[in-house]
């Protein structure tokens, strides 16, 4: 769109108006004068749009009535005359409906009004476009006048006003800019939003006239007919005038386009002057401040002087608060420059911030662009510093706080200036000059005068301290604006080429930077910088070179100490943590020299009182190259022979070697090549750059991707002896993933520099670099743990190895004693180490090796790689908290997945590390222990699902009914599941039987071996295993022999043959029972002599053990030791007899002898057995 039909489009608009105007104020005879109502609006509206229909394209026009639709112009007046028909003229329901449309008529009429006002408004300022324009000119182009004077004679409280004031107008000054700095990206937004916009009404308008021209509906009441008319026609008309309104308002933009930056560079004038006429006025107020700290502080001083000796320590005191007064302008004056210098930082940070987002959404990811923002990269404050001085403000504020608080109460004491006065005079001495009256009159001025003091000097305090709280605050916000803006160019300028790719031109450049780099002038700047650092901090320096000199006096004996700790390490009965710490404390001694060395001048050539920039960028190389440096020699000094990987973490030999040689030659060769790298970067000469560093970092990346791709070799010796070890973690199972990503991922840094994004590749370096150290930390953290757990595991075994052999030395002793049974040799101590540790807490430890892994490496990484953070990018859905719609991203999805994964490990693994780490250390059997394990499990189950379902944003309230409705629904349908699950819970809290309890249920006697949540397994003595319903337990009858008591009783039957003497068997019986090592004493054996049998002497004996564990072994004990001593007593076990009795028969029966066996075969005329009846009786 032209200026010319902007214009044209302006007059439209006018000469609509007027149109309309006129049509509003024409009399009513002019009306009838043409014959029938509305025939002037008729006439007004045609000649407007034959006048305009030349002049004005067809956009501009305002949509005309239908033919059929009555002309008259709805006004506000009409409608209210509408609503003040008297009621009860229509039925109820429409009364209602009538009154409604016509309110809303009403509603739209007033909008209408306000739109035609804005609209006049726009016009009126597109008409007077030049005039401004060429006002604004001569404004911006005329000198500035001269800032008010302020008043000599103003006194504190009217230049406080005077700050209020011209304060207010520098913050309307700043709005003003900060909204005429918007402004064109605004405009540019309406732009593309009007033309929508206009559409949108005319659709609307389109709408509304064929609901005008269509017939009224059935059975509409013709009141109700046209209210409901005249509500569309007052939309209509609201429609049509916010169209004319959007067309004035495009017509403003062009109009005043040129306008608008004259308009914005006066507004930054004003700013400017109200900038400084605020700085003159605190200035002023400073000034005066001080002019009567300071006449307080000399007329403290006289009175001091001129004070009797007894009241100069109340002087003294006065004095020195006036003192303390006389400090505070100048500290408030410093801290509101600082506060002022905070804030412009903070403005032109964000000005800046936003013009580089406009530049990248406009230009797009270029070069020019790249190098833009590394540049911006570089300037950047420093946060580290900005939250150090915070950081030491926050202690002196807390030192004035505690300052006010005692000042605070001691004018609080002064409050009662005549108390006070008491007070001071009780501790003063009388003075013979001065009466009663006179003394007390001169300390009651001494005290006035102090309390005048004090609230001067609490009014300033309080002003200093809310000045450095502001600019705490003003502080952080700078901080987090870095940080925003620092994430923003790292995430777009790590994808843009910062050189060209690598070639032959660059190797040529490369003599010339090594030159520029071997400059001695560059180099002896160095050595100046730190000996002016060792002329401030000489005491420093001293510590320093003496502790550096005296760890490398101490290496032999470190490494010697190291060697023993590793030799008490590795006996088989070490169950302390003591000898690991210590040679993991040496080792880092060992390692520390050269990076202590490189770390302390890097620090200190990186220190605010170093300004050169080659000593700076020294500086920063060092420290970067000892990243690469400590972790490889700290790795190297842990592979020694007697060293933590050989006697602590038990690593194969070979691997140890292998590590030993591979980092030798690596740590020797990569942190010298990434230190020039560094320091030619410093140089700040792009062709340096690209050559001597571009190559020294290259060489570096092919060094490390060497010794990757040795280090990962999935058939290489690492691997390889983790095979012989018969591992079989993640950590080995993974093998090829790690070598791909090891070797591609460190070679790709080497080809992007040489492609032309060297800048990319050596901030990726960075980051690999705090993931090799976050791995090292890892991998040196698992291996403490490892070694931890399995010397808890030791000294747990090697505790129960000694509690059996005291048992058994017992029992033996007391069989030995008693002759039942020969002494057995107790076995050797069992010295259990890492193999034999749970499975459960191995797979444990791996779990959260992989989750701690993966969790710390993507934290590393997602702040520099898009394709990392692309996932909280990626809204899925909209949930609402407080009243506020967060999305939902796929980052949230992912993490509740992650959530879920952990928590089924964690349900599965996690009861053996409770069991191994806590529950043997407390007081519980093993059925408590179990059912602690269980509910542990369930209650890790529930708060896993609640919190991955909270990720994406379900939350318990919102589903807890349809899990309430479920519930109900499943418990109809599957009662007896329910039923149980419920009984096992009933199980698990009231334990009717516990795991290790034997029990009879359902005629099944067993111990109980497992309690699910469904049914509880019980394994009875032929090892068979019984699933019963956990209903059982609840509802049916269940014997527990354990439950409350472990000791049982057993009942051994003893027949004797007939003859024996009671009394000997009765002793017998005893004394083999009470010395019984598992027998107890309390209750005593019982030995009855119970009947007499058909051929016996029937005895029992009744014994009772602690528990049932050795049930069987001891009656097996006890059957044996009573078949000894009846044998050596001669007492007869007996066994059941019967006599036969042989009738004398005519018949001979004669004997045969078949297989051993004496038969007698009758023999009669027919050959059949007639023998006679007969009764035999065996064992």
């Amino acid at each position: 769109m032209d200026a010319f039909d902007v214009r044209k489009q302006g007059k439209l608009a006018v000469t609509t108006r007027k149109l309309r105007a006129q049509e509003i104020t024409i009399p009513a005879t002019s009306r009838s004068s043409f014959g029938r109502p509305g025939a002037a609006r008729g006439i007004t509206l045609m000649l407007a749009l034959i006048a305009l229909a030349s002049q004005t394209p067809a956009a501009a026009q305002v949509t005309p009535l239908p033919a059929d639709i009555p002309l008259k112009r709805l006004t506000p007046a009409s409608i209210q005359a509408q609503l003040k028909t008297p009621e009860g003229q229509h039925a109820q329901g429409e009364e209602e409906k009538i009154r409604a449309l016509y309110e809303d008529s009403l509603r739209d009429l007033n909008e209408e009004s306000k739109l035609l006002a804005e609209t006049a408004e726009l016009e009126k300022a597109a008409a007077n476009a030049p005039n401004d324009l060429a006002a604004a000119k001569a404004k911006r182009d005329a000198p500035l006048a001269p800032i008010e004077p302020i008043p000599a004679k103003l006194s504190l409280p009217e230049l406080q006003q005077l700050l209020t004031e011209r304060t207010a107008q520098r913050e309307a000054a700043r709005a003003e800019v900060k909204r005429l700095e918007n402004e064109p990206v605004r405009r540019q937004e309406r732009r593309a939003q009007i033309p929508d916009e206009i559409q949108q009404a005319r659709a609307r308008i389109g709408e509304i006239d064929h609901q005008l021209e269509a017939p009224a509906p059935t059975g509409e009441a013709p009141a109700l007919t046209q209210a409901r008319k005249t509500r569309l026609q007052a939309e209509r008309q609201k429609l049509n005038q916010k169209v004319l309104k959007l067309q004035a308002e495009l017509a403003n933009y062009a109009a005043t386009a040129e306008l608008l930056p004259i308009l914005r560079d006066i507004a930054a004038r004003e700013a400017s002057r109200a900038e400084e006429s605020v700085a003159a006025v605190e200035r002023r107020i400073e000034q005066r401040r001080l002019e009567e700290a300071q006449e307080k502080a000399r007329q403290a001083r006289l009175d001091a002087a001129r004070a009797l000796p007894a009241l100069q320590p109340l002087a003294q005191k006065n004095q020195s608060y006036a003192d303390r007064n006389a400090q505070l302008p100048k500290a408030i004056e410093s801290t509101s420059r600082e506060l002022d210098e905070a804030n412009a930082r903070l403005s032109s940070l964000r000005s800046e911030f936003e013009r580089t987002k406009q530049k990248v959404e406009k230009i797009g990811l270029t070069d020019a662009i790249g190098l833009l923002l590394r540049k911006q990269r570089n300037s950047l404050p420093n946060v580290a510093t900005l939250a150090q001085e915070i950081d030491q403000r926050q202690e002196e504020n807390q030192a004035l706080r505690l300052e006010l608080m005692e000042l605070d109460e001691e004018r609080l004491e002064l409050s009662d200036l005549q108390r006070a006065t008491d007070a001071a005079l009780a501790a003063i001495q009388p003075v013979g000059m001065l009466t009663e009256e006179e003394l007390r009159q001169a300390v009651s001025d001494i005290l006035q005068k102090r309390k005048d003091q004090l609230d001067t000097l609490i009014r300033n305090l309080n002003t200093y301290f809310e000045r450095r709280v502001e600019l705490d605050t003003t502080v952080e916000a700078l901080i987090n604006e870095t940080r925003r803006y620092s994430e923003y160019i790292d995430e777009h300028v790590l994808w843009i080429r910062s050189a060209p790719p690598l070639t032959l031109s660059d190797l040529v450049a490369t003599g010339s930077a090594v030159m520029a780099l071997c400059d001695p002038e560059q180099w002896w700047r160095v050595g100046h910088a730190l000996y002016s650092d060792f002329r401030h901090y000489p005491m420093l320096w001293i510590v320093a070179t003496i502790t550096w000199l005296l760890m490398l006096s101490r290496q032999r004996g470190w490494r010697a100490a190291i060697r023993a700790a590793g030799e008490r390490a590795a006996k088989r009965s070490c169950c302390e943590m003591a000898p690991t710490w210590r040679a993991s404390w040496l080792t880092v001694l060992v390692t520390a020299p050269v990076p202590a060395l490189m770390l302390y001048l890097g620090w200190r050539l990186t220190s605010q009182d170093v300004t050169d920039t080659f000593a700076i960028g020294l500086g920063k190389s060092l420290l970067v190259s000892t990243l690469v440096l400590l972790p490889g020699e700290f790795l190297r000094q842990v592979c020694l022979h007697g060293g933590l990987a050989d006697c602590h973490f038990e690593w194969p030999a070979a691997t140890r070697r292998f590590l030993r040689r591979q980092l030798r030659w690596l740590v020797l060769s990569v942190p010298p090549l990434l230190l020039i790298a560094g320091l030619v970067g410093r140089l700040g000469n792009e062709a340096y750059i690209n050559s001597l560093a571009r190559l020294s970092f290259i060489a570096a990346v092919v060094l490390m991707t060497l010794f990757a791709h040795r280090a990962l070799l999935p058939s290489g010796p690492v691997f390889r002896n983790l095979a012989a070890m018969q591992y079989d973690g993640w950590v080995y199972t993974f093998r090829y993933v790690w070598y791909i990503c090891g070797v591609l991922g460190v070679l790709s840094l080497g080809v992007l520099s040489g492609l032309g994004y060297y800048y990319t590749g050596y901030q990726l370096s960075q980051r690999l670099l705090m993931t090799l150290w976050f791995l090292l930390g890892l991998l040196f953290v698992t291996a403490m743990l490892l070694r931890w757990l399995m010397l808890h595991r030791r000294a747990l075994a090697i505790e129960e190895a000694r509690e059996r052999r005291a048992a058994l030395a017992a029992s033996v002793q007391s069989n030995t004693e008693s002759g039942l049974m020969p002494a057995v040799v107790a076995e050797a101590e069992p010295g259990p180490d890492l193999a034999k540790m749970s499975e459960q807490t191995r797979q444990l430890l791996n779990v959260l090796l992989f989750v701690v892994g993966v969790a710390g490496t993507w934290l590393i990484w997602v702040d520099v790689l898009p394709a990392l953070g692309f996932l909280n990018k990626v809204d899925l859905w909209y949930i609402s908290v407080d009243e506020a719609s967060v999305p939902v991203t796929l980052g949230h999805l992912v993490l509740s997945g992650v959530i879920l994964a952990t928590t089924f490990l964690a349900v599965k693994n996690v009861p053996g590390l409770l069991e191994l780490l806590l529950l043997q250390r407390l007081p519980l059997d093993a059925g408590a222990r179990y059912a602690v394990s269980t509910i542990f499990r369930y209650v890790l189950v529930m708060v896993g699902v609640i919190w991955a379902f909270g990720m994406i944003g379900i939350d318990w309230s919102k589903y807890q009914w349809l899990v309430a409705a479920a519930t109900v629904g499943l418990g109809f349908g599957l009662q007896e599941i329910f039923a149980n699950f419920v009984a096992g819970l009933i199980v698990l809290f009231e334990r009717p039987a516990r795991v290790g309890d034997v029990i009879t249920v359902q005629g099944v006697t067993g111990v109980v071996s497992r309690i699910r949540i469904r049914a509880t397994t019980v394994t009875n003595w032929d090892r068979q295993e019984f699933i019963v319903p956990n209903k059982e337990f609840v509802t049916g009858n269940v014997t527990n022999w354990t439950l409350s008591n472990q000791t049982n009783r057993i009942v051994l039957n003893v027949p004797v043959a007939r003859g024996s003497d009671p009394e000997q068997v009765t002793n017998i019986l005893k004394r083999i029972a009470s010395e019984h090592a598992v027998v107890l004493d309390d209750p005593a054996p019982i030995v009855v002599f119970e009947a007499f049998g058909d051929s016996t002497l029937n005895f029992s004996l009744r014994c009772y053990l602690p528990d049932m564990d050795r049930r069987l072994p001891t009656i097996h004990d006890l059957h044996c030791a009573i078949y000894r001593e009846f044998k050596q007593a001669g007492i007869e076990l007996a066994y059941p007899q019967r006599d036969l009795h042989i009738r004398s028969v005519d018949a001979v029966f004669p004997i045969a002898h078949r297989n051993g066996v004496l038969i007698a075969v009758p023999r009669d005329g027919n050959g059949a057995n007639t023998h006679p009846r007969g009764e035999s009786s065996g064992n």
